[in-house]
């Protein structure tokens, strides 16, 4: 799922993404308003650890949350999806072990991502997580790799966090590693 100016798309197996009904629930989400605190643009030519290097550059703090959200022409972009899954659910390292990936070069569109601290690493990948849409909303995904130039970037610091976990038989149960 990737959430982009209030709209959330899915990018489904088949790469193609699509608008997501209301409808939909998902097991997981990290989710803000955004109302972005700070607005840059970085110029140099960065792959994904440069990307987030040159935003840590910029941030008074790395110990809190923040919304990100990059936009601009993107040289290339390898996105994943992953296959639908069903009860009983699968480690996500198996998940993943199944992944589709796509190769997107030369393409408009808007990377979203939270950076979480290091502290929280048990709960929610430390660092940044990032997501991306086309500027058609046609396709995006989770991002695997990223070669950008001269894209604007806009930072929500984000203080609140607020964890819900469900409220279900199944999760009651579930063994904890």
């Amino acid at each position: 799922m990737v959430v982009d100016r209030g709209t959330v798309f899915q990018v489904p197996f088949s790469g193609t993404a699509r608008v997501a009904p209301n409808s939909w629930e998902t097991p997981f989400a990290v989710v803000t308003f955004f109302d972005a605190d700070r607005r840059f643009t970085v110029t140099k030519r960065v792959d994904a650890s440069g990307l987030g290097a040159a935003i840590d550059r910029r941030l008074r703090t790395t110990n809190i949350f923040y919304a990100v959200r990059v936009t601009g022409r993107f040289r290339y972009l390898q996105t994943r999806s992953v296959p639908e899954q069903r009860t009983p659910y699968p480690p996500l390292s198996e998940v993943v072990a199944e992944q589709r990936t796509f190769d997107l070069r030369k393409v408009r569109g808007t990377l979203v991502g939270i950076r979480s601290p290091q502290y929280v690493g048990s709960l929610n990948v430390p660092g940044y997580h990032w997501h991306f849409i086309t500027r058609d909303g046609k396709a995006g995904g989770h991002v695997l790799a990223v070669d950008a130039q001269n894209v604007k970037v806009a930072v929500d610091a984000t203080r609140d966090w607020e964890l819900v976990p469900p409220d279900t038989k199944a999760f009651d149960r579930a063994a904890v590693p």
